[in-house]
């Protein structure tokens, strides 16, 4: 370079001299294709808080996508995410939790609640929205459950089992062919078949991952092992004795061929029982007078009701495996009928059928 105040070099010819050297600025503008340029990442708008009017149904679909594309899951069938949509759109402050609580998974927030007062909320939600046959969103919070509290088995168990019904539900409809959703929020039919195999393979996944996560999960043996049977997938009979070898080596059961679904190790061996001998059978023996005549009076308003009454609501009979959590209960009726009247399930009363039968 030429310092400052110094004369310039010219040539013979009295033009500037060509500096010597090689000239590398017309390098400059060259860009190597080797290069790994940074790419920025793209920022995440989570409708979080906001009121519905402002969140548009793209927005809402994109958060369940995000969550549900987590690399740590199972595999796991898309959601209805257009009737989810809808629900949230004309729902209250249950609807709107879920939106914010998948957002706060997303964005990796902490957890607002103690972790066992957070999970028992979460809980009922999602026994709620089963109860009310709203599966998909149900399964949605025990992903986020499990996304919040991956060491924990409870939530991987509680998809297994919104899955298994979900296939139950559709295995019993007798309908040819299923809907199946997509993330994208489209669906397709398909044969009821195909959609059985997906989501029973899906709740098998779940299953496993809870064992996984607490080898002692007696409630995922059982179900597990029910799925093999019912579905007979490809090596389901050496799956079935693998697990229920493992279930008796963590003291779920004594033998691996007596795998009963219901367990009581302090209950004596033997082929029959004398009902005498439990608090319970002796209760309703010495009660069958009372029980009767509440079901006698039941029954009588039943076929004494009038069509047009519409100030009756006594509830009627319901078909042993009609009711919402006990789908299964109708692979026990091969013919005919078998009608109940359900006082309590699932470890909720059923307030409906119980004024009736206060006694009992």
């Amino acid at each position: 370079r030429t310092l400052p105040g110094a004369s310039k070099q010219v040539s013979a010819n009295g033009k500037p001299a060509r500096p010597k050297g090689v000239d590398y600025s017309k390098f400059a503008s060259i860009e190597d294709s080797d290069d790994e340029k940074l790419v920025p990442k793209q920022a995440v708008t989570l409708p979080m808080g906001l009121p519905r009017e402002a969140v548009s149904q793209e927005e809402y679909y994109k958060v369940f996508r995000t969550v549900l594309q987590r690399k740590e899951l199972p595999f796991t069938p898309a959601p209805d995410l257009e009737q989810m949509w809808g629900y949230y759109k004309f729902g209250g402050m249950d609807e709107q939790a879920l939106l914010d609580q998948a957002c706060e998974t997303i964005g990796n927030f902490p957890v607002r609640l103690d972790p066992s007062d957070w999970k028992q909320k979460t809980y009922s939600l999602t026994k709620k929205l089963e109860l009310e046959s709203r599966e998909d969103e149900a399964r949605m919070w025990s992903i986020i459950c499990l996304s919040r509290f991956p060491k924990d088995p409870d939530p991987y168990y509680n998809q297994g089992v919104l899955l298994s019904k979900m296939c139950d539900k559709a295995k019993f409809s007798g309908a040819p062919t299923v809907r199946l959703p997509s993330l994208e929020g489209s669906s397709k039919l398909v044969p009821t078949a195909q959609y059985c195999s997906l989501f029973s393979r899906a709740s098998s996944s779940y299953y496993r991952r809870s064992l996984k996560v607490d080898p002692k999960q007696r409630p995922a043996y059982i179900n597990l092992i029910g799925s093999l049977e019912r579905n007979e997938p490809s090596g389901w009979y050496q799956d079935v004795h693998e697990l229920a070898t493992a279930a008796v080596t963590h003291g779920i059961w004594y033998n691996m061929w007596q795998r009963p679904p219901h367990f009581v190790p302090s209950l004596v061996a033997k082929p029959w029982h004398d009902a005498k001998d439990f608090d319970l059978c002796r209760g309703l023996e010495e009660n069958y007078a009372v029980i009767r005549a509440e079901y006698d009076v039941y029954i009588n308003k039943l076929l004494n009701r009038k069509d047009w009454d519409d100030t009756d609501k006594t509830p009627g009979l319901g078909d042993v495996g009609s009711r919402p959590g006990a789908l299964h209960d109708g692979g026990l009726t091969k013919s005919g009928k078998w009608r109940e009247v359900p006082l309590f399930t699932n470890c909720t009363l059923q307030r409906e059928y119980a004024e009736h039968f206060p006694e009992t």
